[in-house]
């Protein structure tokens, strides 16, 4: 088992890492990873996210698709319908869009999380309006021909924003 070069020059611990991007940075972090914090959302603004898995194939579309799954819950366990439900979608629509590409000479699937400005504002209010409302995720993905696991989770704040 080889290893990753982290941005700050330390080895990551594992080949298999994922990266959070977030506007051009890479942060490389060991996977699987649980409990990684989301970057922060918006109430009323659209929500983005991109994050990388270093060699895996995980495309959401065409031959060979894997189907993703993802829930954004008050807490984790609980039952009944999720806040916001993700799945496959398309590049730009609502859900979870996932390519396979060549980045530094490793192949890589990146994750892009999108989610509607009208589900950001449907989301209900923390008992303190002007508190951060703290959701948790976690995401499943099944691979063709292989079980369904737990990719990643951990949670996402949400800002209660001021523009109304």
């Amino acid at each position: 088992m080889g290893t990753l070069q982290s941005h700050d020059g330390g080895n990551v611990s594992s080949v298999t890492s994922l990266r959070l991007c977030e506007n051009g940075d890479r942060a490389v972090s060991e996977y699987p990873y649980d409990g990684l914090p989301l970057k922060r959302a918006k109430r009323r603004t659209p929500y983005s996210v991109t994050i990388d898995f270093e060699y895996e194939s995980l495309p959401s579309a065409g031959a060979g698709a894997a189907v993703w799954l993802m829930h954004i819950r008050h807490l984790p366990g609980d039952s009944g319908t999720p806040l916001i439900s993700l799945n496959n979608a398309a590049a730009g629509a609502q859900g979870l869009f996932a390519t396979v590409s060549t980045i530094e000479g490793v192949e890589t699937t990146t994750l892009t999380i999108s989610v509607s400005e009208a589900t950001m504002e449907g989301l209900p209010s923390n008992a303190r309006y002007d508190q951060p409302l703290n959701l948790y995720y976690d995401i499943h993905v099944t691979p063709p021909g292989r079980s369904k696991y737990v990719i990643l989770g951990g949670t996402i704040p949400v800002d209660p924003g001021v523009t109304i």
